[in-house]
């Protein structure tokens, strides 16, 4: 078997790009060509100045008609790639600018909703019921709204974390890095070219907010806002506060759907009656279902140490190591019950983590504590040669 240490170094180096060297880590890949592998290949000046690539030896004498025409096959092939890779580009450039101009839009609309649902349920539907009925529904109900209020507000306007000003490093700084690893010098920083910025562990750009964010997990455009260290207990808070909302509102009012459905039916609210009560009980079914993957989506990252961004890093570091023999690590799962702790700011046996106003994320969101894994492990800081 290959010898692990010759291999970890071999990885620790990138790759280049179009003259600037690449990260595995997905917020530096998105949107960025992937590399193409065309080793067999050697690219060499033609009489009109452009390159012209051909197969070693393809192209003398006899192989010339054949060559040239593999040779043409290859450019063109190589030119739909192009067009294709800048239609994409430009696809996500409009996606990014109508995220970055519509978020407040999208904000507001999942503020309507959360609002007219809870408007309907508690002005409709729960004065139907009787008294032993709702004091059973009523309490949790509106813990359950204002929970879902507060941590959503609180994921929109709070800042999702940014590296300090101290980080940030001049231009000529920046090239010197750049030179140093073009030469195959080990350097250890991760730098943001955009921002001109040492980019702590875990921070990544985003570029709808064109910034670097500490701990970045996504850019939510329902909250208008990236979803990063400081934001991001709020964002998940939230979802578990909505999914159990709108499971407890699908309940509630079921049996008034289902009388509300059935138009043979004398139905005592009237019209108006019906449709609310129709209204309410598919709105809350499709949301718990919707929002509630998305919850168990980001319990999953939480509790096994992952951003959604690092999820996908992992993995192709996980298929890496599986393929030279060796074992993936990833440094920051602290075990499912110290990630919670971490995250929440609470243990998970202690009910205050759910409580809107109460805990926090540990930490400054520029360390993180790390588990302790074998030197020769492929872990979650290692880079690949791509």
């Amino acid at each position: 078997m290959e010898d692990l240490s010759a291999v970890s170094r071999r990885m620790v180096k990138f790759g280049d790009l179009e003259g600037e060297l690449r990260e595995v880590f997905v917020d530096d890949t998105v949107g960025s060509r992937a590399a193409s592998s065309r080793e067999d290949e050697t690219v060499e000046d033609d009489d009109n100045g452009a390159g012209r690539a051909h197969q070693p030896g393809g192209g003398g004498g006899g192989g010339g008609s054949g060559g040239g025409g593999g040779s043409i096959f290859r450019r063109w092939m190589w030119k739909c790639e192009d067009m294709a890779l800048e239609a994409a580009e430009e696809m996500e450039d409009a996606c990014t600018w109508v995220v970055r101009v519509c978020g407040r839009v999208f904000v507001a609309f999942a503020l309507g909703l959360i609002v007219s649902g809870a408007s309907i349920l508690f002005v409709d539907l729960l004065p139907t019921f009787s008294a032993t009925q709702a004091l059973f529904a009523v309490p949790p109900s509106l813990f359950l709204v204002f929970g879902a209020l507060h941590n959503y507000l609180a994921a929109v306007f709070t800042s999702p974390g940014y590296p300090p000003s101290d980080y940030h490093i001049t231009e000529s700084q920046l090239n010197d890095m750049h030179q140093r690893r073009k030469r195959g010098q080990p350097v250890r920083d991760r730098v943001c070219r955009s921002c001109c910025i040492i980019k702590p562990p875990r921070a990544h750009h985003c570029k709808i907010c064109n910034r670097c964010v500490l701990a970045m997990d996504h850019h939510c455009p329902w909250v208008g806002n990236c979803v990063g260290y400081r934001n991001h207990r709020y964002f998940l808070l939230f979802l578990i506060h909505v999914t159990l909302l709108c499971l407890l509102g699908a309940c509630l009012s079921f049996n008034t759907f289902w009388e509300a459905a059935n138009l043979q039916n004398d139905f005592s609210f009237g019209y108006s009656g019906r449709g609310g009560a129709i209204y309410v009980f598919l709105l809350s079914a499709s949301i718990s279902f919707g929002v509630g993957l998305l919850c168990i989506w980001q319990l999953y990252l939480v509790l096994t140490g992952q951003t959604t961004i690092e999820f996908y890093s992992n993995s192709d570091l996980q298929e890496t190591a599986e393929r030279i023999g060796s074992t993936f690590v990833n440094q920051y799962d602290l075990g499912a019950a110290r990630n919670f702790e971490h995250f929440f700011g609470f243990a998970w046996t202690n009910l205050r983590w759910f409580i809107p106003m109460c805990g926090q994320t540990t930490g400054d969101g520029l360390s993180f504590p790390t588990t302790t894994y074998q030197p020769s492990a492929v872990t979650s800081s290692t880079t690949l040669l791509v």
